[in-house]
Formats: structure tokens, C-alpha cells, sequence
């Protein structure tokens, strides 16, 4: 298992590598990767983030979890859910802004940069942001978000935990993410 996980990150950034011929206009290319440890812990439940304070990000009111891409990168950003045995990774939504929408939009320019992967499958986000994680396999406690990075621009992601015998609600966990942009042009 341990050993097709590694097959899958070296083969992922080996397909960004050949994707990223083309130098960035500053000359920085190269692939950012980049984790967040979630957890469901506590009582009542609630969906955590194990990771440090991710202090990539530029603004200083963005909370622990928040995901930057510099500019002239593409992300490799690992959502891993630890102790999972009874909690699956459901659903993913990334949307244009830089705080917590009303109602979840993701442009076209966002849409085409992000896909979620696992393995060989992999999923893009519709027009409302939405990224069905089902469509990864299930129970799923490990995926990863390319990020192109095409355009600088902010986003704020929603990630969803679901217990895996249906038994209670699903939770969710918002914190935002950041593109600097200029990352793969195609």
C-alpha cells in the first residue's frame, strides 16, 4: 500500500514535470508540495487540521490549513485523513474568493486549474466548485489537489469528512487558499 502511495506521488510529479517544459516567465517553475493532516476529533465531532500554521500565506488573518502556491509554481497539495477507520473523505469544494462564500462559484479559469487525484483516477470541480470524492473510491483518507496555478487569484476550499457507516453527520472544514499565479501555461 506504503509503496503504490510513493509509485503515485513520483509518477504525478513526474507527468507536472513533462507538463512544465515551458520556463516560467520569472524562471521559478517547479512543483510545490505541500500537506494538510486532517482529524476528526473531539465531542461533539469536528473535523480538524493536524498541520502547523501554514505561514506560506500572505495574508495574516488566513487560518491554519490555508494553502499558498507561489508564483511560478504548480501545487501538489496531500489531503490526508488520519485515524480513518471510521470516517471517509466525501466531497470538496473550491471557490473564488478569499473568505467563505454565501454560495460556492469556481470561474473557468479555476476550474481548469485544479484536479483531484488518487491513484489513477482524478476529478475535476464543476461550476459550483463541487469535486465529488466518491468518484476517488471509498472509504478515501488520502488524495491529492494539482494546482496549475495559471492565474493569481484567491480561493477558499471546503473539505468534507463522512462516517463511513452513515451514522452521524457529515462535517466540514473551510480554510482558504492562495494563488500567486503564472504556474503551468498551456
Amino acid at each position: 500500500m506504503r509503496t503504490t502511495k510513493i509509485v503515485t506521488a513520483i509518477s504525478t510529479m513526474l507527468v507536472l514535470s513533462a507538463c512544465m517544459a515551458q520556463p516560467a516567465p520569472n524562471g521559478a517553475g517547479g512543483v510545490e508540495v505541500q500537506e494538510v493532516k486532517l482529524q476528526v476529533k473531539g465531542n461533539p465531532k469536528e473535523l480538524g487540521i493536524l498541520s502547523g500554521a501554514n505561514n506560506r500565506c500572505k495574508n495574516p488573518n488566513n487560518k491554519v490549513g490555508c494553502v499558498r502556491v507561489g508564483e511560478g509554481k504548480t501545487g501538489l497539495v496531500t489531503f490526508r485523513l488520519l485515524q480513518s477507520n471510521q470516517w471517509t473523505l466525501s466531497a470538496m469544494t473550491i471557490c473564488d474568493g478569499s473568505s467563505k462564500p454565501e454560495t460556492c462559484k469556481l470561474s473557468a479559469a479555476g476550474m481548469s486549474d485544479f484536479t483531484a487525484a488518487r491513484n489513477n483516477l482524478e476529478v475535476s470541480p464543476d461550476a459550483n466548485g463541487w469535486i465529488d470524492l466518491a468518484q476517488l473510491g471509498s472509504p478515501l483518507d488520502e488524495f491529492q489537489v494539482v494546482d496549475l496555478n495559471r492565474t493569481k487569484a484567491d480561493y477558499f476550499y471546503n473539505i468534507q469528512a463522512c462516517p463511513t457507516d452513515g451514522s452521524e453527520e457529515c462535517l466540514w472544514l473551510d480554510p482558504p487558499w492562495e494563488n500567486d499565479g503564472t504556474g503551468i501555461n498551456h
